[in-house]
């Protein structure tokens, strides 16, 4: 099987749904040039550096770090580093201005205090070539084309976001959305759906914060409800199945929209083989199929 891994996934119809990486935390830092394959082995993460960010990982759960850049602030002095809280009901964002990266060590990474809160939303574009083909072939032209449609500043080209085959990838923090199969004919509507809170629900993967069960059953219900706000739809419950098998391990998720509860049964099934990153082999993938069993609204 050839062809660039994004291309063969959208061929082969594989849904968007589910598939956001478990993230309630970010951490993102400021690193200009180029980065390597293993984000931070880049030159900008010092060892002193490198010791703070494996401190937060340890230290806050289901977290993430991240490297940003914009080509705006290449010749700046200093560095940005910001804080993501996602996790439904307690979003927000806090910055640091920094001399470099070896400061992170005196800033309390783990709950974010000291930084100076962050209204505006971040975008985030996977740019990261090294990683994959695919992010180097399409992020760029996204980022380029947002910038032209909401605030530069909130546009920021990233490292690995997760899911190659899905570029072009955006995460939109502090909700943690993710959203994929971006291109830059999408970016004015994008723009007009961030500023109003809007989600454009045929680019969407999930909420970071959810477990995949609840991010395939959520982008069902909101799809049926023909509803988009980012509020519109919250996580009640969920209990995740287990089991090996395609076809076990069912999950049950309940679901909060338009005044009642919505109950959920989410159940893996077995996908094609599909090529996850460009050049290597196809890999048996397994989709969850969200069923609706209940509602009160």
């Amino acid at each position: 099987m050839t062809g660039a891994c994004s291309d063969l996934s959208a061929a082969a119809g594989e849904p968007l749904a589910g598939t956001a990486p478990r993230t309630d935390h970010w951490l993102l830092l400021e690193v200009r040039g180029a980065w390597e394959s293993d984000a931070l082995d880049s030159s900008g993460v010092t060892p002193a550096a490198r010791a703070a960010i494996d401190g937060f990982l340890a230290a806050v759960p289901h977290s993430r770090v991240l490297l940003v850049r914009q080509a705006a602030r290449r010749d700046l002095p200093g560095v940005c580093v910001f804080r993501v809280d996602g996790r439904e009901g307690s979003e927000s964002i806090v910055a640091w201005e920094l001399e470099s990266l070896d400061e992170l060590a005196s800033l309390d990474l783990a709950g974010g205090a000291g930084g100076v809160p962050v209204d505006d939303p971040l975008l985030l574009v996977c740019t990261h070539g090294k990683r994959d083909a695919c992010c180097a072939r399409s992020g760029p032209g996204v980022v380029a084309a947002l910038e032209q449609e909401v605030d530069p500043s909130w546009v920021w080209q990233s490292s690995h976001v997760g899911g190659h085959r899905f570029a072009a990838n955006l995460v939109w923090l502090p909700h943690g959305l993710y959203l994929a199969r971006l291109d830059e004919g999408e970016m004015p509507a994008l723009g007009d759906a961030v500023r109003a809170g809007r989600i454009r629900l045929a680019h969407l993967r999930g909420r970071a914060s959810y477990p995949p069960p609840a991010q395939a059953a959520a982008a069902v219900l909101y799809e049926r409800l023909g509803v988009n706000a980012v509020d519109a739809v919250t996580l009640v419950a969920v209990e995740v199945g287990q089991g090996d098998g395609a076809g076990d391990g069912a999950s049950t998720v309940r679901l909060h929209a338009a005044g009642g509860e919505h109950v959920y049964t989410v159940r893996p099934e077995p996908g094609p083989g599909l090529v996850v990153s460009c050049g290597g082999e196809p890999k048996p993938q397994t989709w969850l199929v969200a069923t609706p069993v209940a509602s009160t609204a």
